[in-house]
Parts: C-alpha cells; structure tokens; sequence
C-alpha cells in the first residue's frame, strides 16, 4: 500500500531510523540484497544491485512487486538525500526531473520544481513554522539545523513533496504517442485476439486498426504544431531554447566506472591532511570592512544571482525555495549568515558535494579524463557568493589582483586578453624584423592542486583576516566529496587540496593565489615588452590561462625558468606537453624547431597556438583562424539542421533564430577582434547555410541571396560588435591593457608607421570612412560613437543593401529575377507566409534560378535543367524554360489542367504568383506542378538512358 501525506510526514521525524521499503517490504535481516515482503516472499534479482547513501537513501534497481510487476521503487527521506541517477531524462509529469534508471520508477518525497504553482502557501507556511519555531540558537548548527527543518516542514505542508511515476530512461523515439495511443493499439490488439480466438468480425479489427492510424497522424501533427507553435510564440531566448533543447535532446553520456575504482582514483589524488603545515596565516584584521556584518542588500543579490531548474545539492532544496523566501525567511537567512561570520565556522553539513563526472573524451574508462560537475548546496552558494562579492570589491578597490588578470572580473573577459595579445604582436611585426616570443603555459589540475594552508596564507599576508578568512578555512576544512555512479555513490573523501569545485568564490581565491607571478618574474631581473614607452607588459592571465612575453629566445626561457620557481613554491605542476613558445614574425613558421629548457623539462616550439579559444598563427594574421572558425560553424550546423528536420520548422522566424544562434556563438566568437579584416571570407559561410536551408545550388549568387532573405550581411555585425568593443576601449583607464594598446596604434597611425594588415584600429578606421564617419573617427569619442552606434550599422547596412541591388539590376545571371520586386530590408512574403518549408525551398529555387542553368534538391533528389536546352517531354524543339514548362509544353497539358484549370496557363499568373508569394493555395498549385514536372521528366530520362538514347 501506499503511505497518506500524513503518514509519510510522520515517517520523515525518525531521520536515523531504518528505512522501510512501502509496498510492504522491508530488507531481509540476513541479506541485504533481498526484500522481504508481507508473505515472507523474497524478491531477489541475478542483476540485483543495492546502493546505500548518506541521509538514509536506499534504493535497489530491480525490486520486484507483486501487483504491478517488475518495478524500481526508490524511497528518499524528506529533503535528507541527493536522489541517483534521476538527471538525464525527463519525467511525464515533471519536465524539468531528469532521469538515468531503465526501469520504470516509483519516486516517494521529491521536491518538485513547480515552486511558481504554490509559492503563496508556501511562503505562508514558511512564515508559521519560522514564527513558532523557537529563537534562533547561539550554536551556529543548531542554528543552521533549526532553519532548514523550518523550510522542510513548509514544503511538506505546501503539497510540494509528492510521489512520481516516470517510464525508462531512453527519450521515446516517439514524442507525440501519448497514453491515448497506447490503449488505442491495445484496443487494436484485443480485437484482433478477439477475431482470431473468438470468431468475431474482422470489421471491427479494421475499424480499430484504421482508428489507431488515423490518431497516430492527428498525435504527429499536433506535436510538431505544438512545436511551431511554441518556437512562434516564444518571448524570450530563454523559452526559445527550452523549446530547441526539447527536440534536439541528446542521451546524457554516462562514465561506466564503478564506485570501487573512483575511490581508489580519488585516494591516489589528494594527499593526507598536514601538508604546508608551516603556513599558518597571520589572522590580525587589517581591513575591517571584509568582516563587517552583512546586509539584507547583498542577501537579496545573492538570491536574485541564483538560476532557476538547477540542479540541488546534497539537501535537496533548490535554487527557486530560497528565492521565495518572505520577509522573515530572508530575516533569518541574514541571522544564520551573520552568526556564521561572526563564529568564523560554517555547519559542518555545508562541506558536503556530490560530484557527477562527465567524460572528455571517448576514453569513458579513464578515471583522469572525466570532467567533475558539483553539485554544492543552494545556501552554501548564496554564502560564498556573498563572501566573493566583498572580497572581489576589496580586491579591486585595493588593487590586489593585478592588470594582468582579466578571469572571472566584472567588466572583463576573454576579449581582453585575446585583443592586447594581438595588438602586441601587431605592434612588434610592424617594426622592422620585429618578432615577439610568447608561452602559453599549462598547469597540471591548476584549480584542483592548490593547498590549502598555502592558500590561507597567500590571502592573509594580502590582507584578508579575520572572521572572513576563518569561515572559508572553516569550508574548506569540512570540504567531503562524494562521486554519484550508475551503480551507486562513493563514500565521501576529504578534499584535502584545491579549490572547491562549483563555488563561485573559487575562481576570485585562485586569482588572488597567483597575484604575485608578475612581481616574483620581475624581482629575478627581467622586464616586460615595451608598449609606449614608459609601460610594459610581462604576463596575460585568464585565471589559469597563462602567456609569458619575450624579446628573445634567451629572455623567454630565464622567464619560463622564473615561472617554474614560482609554481613549484605554490604547490602548481606545469605540463611540459601542453606548453608551448610561439614565435611570431612577419615571416612565420619560424621557431618551431626550437626547445626550450624549464627545470628539468624542455618546452617544444610550435607554429600555431589556441588561446582562449582562438587561434593564433605564428605569421602574426588570422588568416587560419577564420578558416578554423568558418569549419566549426559548419560543423555545427550539421546538427542545428538535425534539430530543423527533428522539429519540422516552417516559420521563417525560427529558422532565422537558429542560425543566429550558430553565427553568434561559433563563427563570430571575437569576430570584432580577429575577424575584421577576413569579412568577405566569414560571408560565405552565411550564404552555405541559406542556401543548405532553401535546397539551392552553390552557385547562386550571395547578393540575391541576402535580397530574398532580407538578410544583413556578416560585416554589419562584425562591425557592430567592434563598435561595441572601441566605446568600451574608450571607456576604459588608460592603465588598463586594452587602452594601452589602442593608444599605440594610434600613435603609429599618426606617425604614418601604421600597416592595416597588422593594426587593429587602422582597419576599423577604413571602415568608418568608407561610410561617411572619418570626422566621429577623428575626434574619437566614446560617448559620441555609443550615440551614433545604431546609425552606424543602419549606414554600413545599407550601403550593402544597395551595392546588392545595384549587382541584381545588372546581373545576367537570371532574367527572371529583375522582374520581381524585392525590398532587400525583409525576407520575401512566401518565406514569412504559412506555407510548408517545402513549398518555401520550390518557390525559392524557382525565384532564383539561372537563366542558363537552373538546380536543386527536393525531397532528396536532385536536379538539373539546361533552360537553354532542348524540351524532351513534348519533342517541338523548344527551349526548356520555365516559361515553357508552366504554360506551352503540350506533353504538361493534363498536369496543367488538373492543378490550374486550364491547358496553357498564363505567365503572367506564374510570374504573379513567384511576386507575391502571399496566397499560400497558388504557391502550393506553383509548387505541386513543378513537382508533378520533374517526376515525369526523372521518368522520361530514365527511359532515354535504358534505350541508350541518353547518357546518364
């Protein structure tokens, strides 16, 4: 039977007590791999597994029940456990849940996600049980213990724990078969049991049979019009994706590694406490500001930074409870942090994490390639949160993380570090043999291999003291980690080094740990590149991302050599495989033959490097980047257009947004930085996708492409996007790198020292003119570009518009073409209409056919039609020209009448209809004919070839 809400309620204040399977079976006293049920039965299984997890969770995979057959029945204590394996499908009822079990299962007490359906009753009830809770004790666990029963119990009363079913863990191949389908099939298959065993009517047997197909079809067509419609629908980005994500669903790639060698892995990884043991960090407060109280304002921030339908930790409250916290509940979240600071100690529970490991690579046996996922849980999220918040405004206000760093700052990012990168090498190749060294250099586990007392003591000697440096030492020195498997959960280890995976005040203490890397390399002698003069740049970071300059061979090793004295006092292992010296010059491919000794390693030269995701070639251009980026985006849109024949989309809108998406994020990945000068090159990856979506042949011109899209080109939001970048530059100090850089160009562009091919500013000035802007250029103010943004784009825009426009006029490639109108500010009216992608691509290919040659592909077939030729389907030695084939070609007459009433149709109406395009019933009548042509016509030739009057 199955427990009443009460029951189970009850059932959740006996915590430490057994747990008992409901179905009336409890496990058996001599065997653990058994279930005994109320008869004393025992249901054991060959492939019987039985996993156990702290927080008395115990679940078993092939449970069988006596009333509804095989089934696997999971019992989760309230709130107390992190359910396995339920994250890579989605549950019937419940979306957001995902699933990893084959078997069909019974979920008793997990939290649904709904919050937004009852968040009234449950910031109610929140507000009772806070209310006749008892004060808040001075313990900081009793504390901590007193406040999460409170949100418990509130869930509980709220109705926000129930039970679930949920079927196998594979995605049905058959989305759109609902339960309605499957007792329509049983239906079918009663009646046929009942024809062949009972005698009955095979009529009714067909009847069914014919009424299961005919709800089949309807099922398809409202899911995929569900799906349209959604996409249509959908106001932001977010539901937009949610939609996308829906279709093109991939099976989560699960690590078969058992707990067994996990643990054996991860004893072999972190070494026993005690280390560096003589960092003791100095705890005098120097900066009282760090260890103030906080405040409701950065409780609020916190909450408002947490995303919603993520996935708990170890206690299983998610991200969207604490955000419907109510007044007393955000109260006595600010009194439980604040006694927090206060003590310096955190709950010990706080340090638990459950890790979830994604393979890297194919090799899924290797414990070393896997990637960790942690699962913290949302409160500690919210704490630290607060903790990096004011440890990160101290650190910019003091100025404790150096110019150098641009990882995980607000204001900063990638294109920082990949624009300052370039512009030194831009700089440098100017000159007359100039060259540049650079190393990029790897760590082995860079953010896994930092210890911890070493840690405490690095931030001490900056400053950070007190109770703010006690807490986080007190995290960290409850850090446990736990690895969920197919087959169970590890038993948790210490985390004995590195920072904590999953919070997001790892990234800010790691940036603070090599705070000093700069000024140990400069202390051994060296200096940095020389930018204007007076200012220097020794090293670029991205939280590990390292990349040392030199001017020579022999300064970039004594640097490298500086660099592994450092690391290796700081506990940090380089990877002498993955470090490479890159030398630049105007020649290229220079340097690759030369090694480089750290230690007792040599580093070996290369001719091309990513960094941060681009690539940097040794000729100091980016010519193979954009060849790089241009595969990627076509790679990738190999399985966007999966997602567009999986979800049959037909709305233009749709089909736009999806490859704005591809553009945005793989093509034009920094685009502003590298990609100005390679535009014409990036275009034609725009013009390979529409022309993959309409079926059209390579050789379409790209300038009636864009006028029958409405279509910008890419060098419009290339340089939008650097425009974006040049009012940021000007925006900045002139102590930032960025600006120092651009500062320069400028002043070898006034000198007349200046080459485009290696400046950045100098091509974003030949742009500008281009367009009518050299006297915004010349004064170069931000404020004034950020106010003629938009009228900048509109203008480069435009003059494409035109310059397209111009070429379709005088084109000889269609005749066609110039007689119809197009606007080149908008898709055409067929491609927003209601029509069928498939009539869209036929109306298309007709639209933009060759006056010589006209090709495509519909319905997987190809063809081609020399319009110049001769027509072999009525033998009058007539051209084969569209005109032809719609309106004279008498072997066409019947098909002609069929689908436009009359023999010999008129031109004009063919040509009105590929005009307008608006009538969805005359583009389909267009579309069917053609259609109906070329079937005939593929008949026809195969006819010619097999007498050997054709060849094939």
């Amino acid at each position: 039977m199955n427990l009443t809400k009460s029951q189970y309620i009850d059932d959740q204040k006996g915590r430490n007590e057994s747990p008992t399977l409901v179905q009336g079976r409890q496990p058996s006293a001599e065997e653990v791999r058994s279930h005994v049920g109320p008869v004393g039965c025992r249901a054991i299984h060959q492939d019987h597994r039985i996993g156990r997890i702290p927080g008395h969770l115990l679940f078993s995979e092939k449970a069988l029940d006596p009333d509804k057959g095989t089934k696997l029945f999971v019992y989760v204590h309230l709130l107390s456990s992190t359910v396995p394996e339920f994250q890579s499908k989605k549950m019937a009822s419940c979306p957001k849940i995902r699933v990893a079990i084959r078997h069909s299962i019974l979920v008793t007490g997990f939290l649904l996600p709904y919050l937004q359906k009852k968040t009234a009753v449950f910031r109610s009830t929140l507000a009772e049980e806070l209310r006749d809770s008892p004060s808040l004790q001075d313990d900081v666990e009793e504390c901590y213990a007193s406040f999460k029963s409170s949100v418990q119990a509130a869930l509980s009363r709220a109705g926000m724990i129930m039970k679930i079913w949920t079927n196998n863990m594979k995605k049905p191949d058959k989305p759109w078969y609902t339960q309605e389908c499957r007792e329509s099939k049983r239906q079918v298959r009663r009646a046929l049991k009942r024809w062949k065993t009972k005698g009955e009517s095979i009529n009714n047997y067909l009847e069914c049979k014919k009424a299961y197909v005919a709800l089949i079809k309807r099922m398809k067509i409202q899911y995929f019009q569900g799906i349209r419609d959604r996409l249509t629908s959908a106001r932001n980005s977010q539901d937009w994706w949610a939609t996308i994500k829906e279709v093109r669903f991939k099976e989560f790639k699960v690590s078969p590694i058992d707990p067994g060698r996990w643990e054996s892995f991860l004893e072999a990884t972190y070494p026993p406490v005690g280390d560096w043991s003589d960092c003791t960090p100095d705890l005098e407060i120097v900066h009282p500001n760090l260890n103030e109280p906080f405040t409701k304002a950065e409780i609020n921030k916190a909450l408002t930074h947490l995303k919603n339908n993520k996935a708990p930790g170890v206690d299983q409250i998610p991200n969207e409870v604490w955000k419907n916290l109510e007044a007393i509940g955000l109260d006595r979240l600010l009194t439980l942090f604040n006694k927090i600071l206060l003590s310096g100690a955190v709950p010990q529970e706080w340090g638990e994490v459950l890790l979830k490991m994604i393979p890297k690579t194919a090799d899924v046996e290797d414990p070393a390639k896997h990637r960790p996922i942690a699962l913290i849980q949302t409160i500690v999220k919210c704490f630290t949160y607060c903790v990096c918040e004011r440890i990160l405004e101290w650190a910019e206000m003091e100025r404790a993380i150096p110019e150098a760093q641009a990882g995980f700052r607000r204001g900063r990012g990638c294109r920082d570090n990949v624009f300052v990168l370039s512009s030194l090498i831009g700089l440098r190749l100017q000159r007359s043999k100039g060259k540049l060294f650079c190393a990029f250099v790897d760590y082995r586990d860079a953010f896994g291999s930092v210890p911890h007392n070493m840690l405490w003591y690095v931030l001490s000697e900056m400053g950070i003291r007190g109770s703010i440096l006690r807490v986080l030492s007190s995290l960290y020195s409850h850090a446990r980690a736990a690895v969920k498997t197919e087959d169970g959960v590890t038993s948790f280890f210490r985390v004995t080094r590195g920072v904590l995976q999953g919070d997001s005040c790892s990234p800010v203490l790691f940036s603070l740990y090599l705070s000093g890397l700069d000024n140990y390399i400069r202390s051994r002698g060296f200096g940095g590149i020389n930018v204007d003069g007076s200012n220097d740049i020794m090293t670029l970071c991205y939280a590990d991302d390292l990349c040392i300059l030199g001017d020579s061979k022999t300064d970039i090793e004594g640097k490298l050599g500086a660099l592994f004295e450092f690391s290796e006092s700081m506990g940090l292992k380089l990877n002498p495989e993955k470090t490479k010296v890159v030398l630049f010059s105007k020649r290229g491919g220079m340097g690759t033959d030369l090694r480089y000794l750290v230690g007792t390693d040599s580093i070996q030269g290369a001719s091309e490097y990513i960094y941060l995701g681009v690539p940097f070639a040794s000729s100091g251009i980016f010519a193979k980047a954009q060849t790089r980026f241009r595969s990627k985006a076509l790679a990738a849109w190999g399985a966007a257009r999966q997602t567009l024949m999986t979800a049959r989309l037909d709305h233009w809108d749709s089909i736009e947004r999806l490859m704005d998406a591809l553009v945005e994020s793989v093509l034009l990945y920094n685009a502003e930085v590298w990609g100005v000068r390679y535009m014409d090159e990036l275009e034609s990856v725009q013009a390979r996708l529409l022309k993959n979506v309409l079926m059209l042949p390579q050789s379409t011109p790209g300038y009636l492409l864009r006028l029958e899209t409405g279509r910008s080109r890419l060098s419009v939001k290339i340089l939008d996007r650097a425009m974006s970048w040049l009012i940021r530059l000007l925006r900045m100090p002139p102590d930032r790198y960025p600006r120092m850089c651009y500062d320069q160009m400028l002043e070898t562009m006034r000198r007349g020292t200046s080459h485009a091919k290696y400046n950045w500013a100098h091509q974003i000035r030949d742009l500008l003119v281009g367009i009518g802007y050299s006297d915004v250029w010349e004064r170069q103010d931000g404020e004034e570009f950020a106010r003629l943004r938009k009228e900048i784009r509109e203008a480069c825009n435009m003059k494409h518009v035109y310059d397209d426009f111009a070429r379709a006029l005088t084109s000889s490639y269609s005749d066609l073409y110039r007689r119809l109108r197009f606007d080149g500010s908008s898709p055409e009216a067929y491609l927003t209409s209601d029509a069928s992608l498939r009539i869209k691509r036929v109306m298309a290919q007709l639209r933009l056919s060759s006056q010589y040659l006209m090709s495509g592909w519909i319905d997987g077939a190809g063809y081609k039609i020399e319009q110049r030729g001769t027509c072999f389907l009525c033998n009058w030695g007539v051209a084969e020209s569209l005109e032809h084939i719609f309106c004279h070609c008498t072997a066409l007459a019947t098909v002609r009448l069929r689908f436009f009433g009359t023999r010999r149709a008129s031109w004009e109406r063919v040509v009105n209809c590929l005009l307008s395009g608006l009538d969805v019933g005359e583009s389909q009548m267009v579309t069917q004919f053609f259609l109906t042509y070329l079937r005939r016509r593929a008949y026809e030739e195969r006819l010619l070839v097999e007498a050997g009057l054709m060849d094939e």
